[in-house]
């Protein structure tokens, strides 16, 4: 990202800033990776000088976590909007993985962190895994709240049923960073058959 005048950037004002410099940092992260992006490089890009950048985010670190819980939120929200809507169940999953798939398309920080690459960092690692928990007890309530009373999300055959859904969309994110081409029609369609399969003893 290149500043022709970085004049007018010398008096946004402090959330305007943070969004420059948070989206030079997300569009960064997602083409190169956590690991492969310095702090310098977000300066850079976002037009603001490293100790402009230090004022907003202590440390590269503190900057995509703060990124990755934000993306989290979203997708979280968006999926539980489908989920939780009106309309026949099946059709509302089906809504549901076309809000996941259309979400990872447009944000590749985020099928970069569910497709589970490495950062070289456990205290993001643990992050991560902490919000791949939380995705999954939120899918577990959705899935209870359809289902009549015969989904115990406690249950342990339960967990094994969210687990393998969860970890389904997972792959499918992994796989769209694979093949980006595979439209994405086709993808939500072999996807929703294949989880409505599992689901729909539970559900109907």
């Amino acid at each position: 990202m290149s500043v022709v005048n970085d004049e007018p950037r010398r008096r946004l004002r402090a959330p305007a800033r943070r969004a420059l410099i948070d989206a030079a940092a997300r569009d960064l992260f997602a083409e190169r990776g956590y690991q492969a992006v310095s702090m310098g490089d977000i300066a850079a890009a976002a037009g603001v000088a490293r100790s402009v950048l230090y004022d907003h985010a202590p440390s590269k670190q503190a900057l995509f976590e703060g990124l990755l819980r934000a993306e989290h939120a979203e997708l979280t929200a968006r999926l539980a909007a489908e989920m939780l809507g009106d309309g026949p169940v099946r059709e509302r999953l089906d809504a549901a993985i076309d809000a996941f798939v259309g979400y990872v398309d447009e944000h590749p920080i985020a099928g970069r962190v569910l497709a589970d690459e490495p950062f070289g960092n456990d205290e993001l690692e643990e992050v991560r895994r902490a919000l791949h928990a939380q995705t999954k007890q939120a899918l577990a309530g959705w899935l209870a709240a359809d289902s009549g009373g015969r989904f115990d999300p406690r249950g342990a055959r339960e967990r094994v049923v969210v687990d393998l859904v969860y970890g389904g969309l997972v792959e499918v994110a992994a796989s769209r960073r694979r093949t980006p081409r595979t439209r994405r029609a086709t993808v939500v369609a072999v996807t929703g058959e294949v989880l409505w399969g599992g689901l729909a003893p539970v559900l109907e």
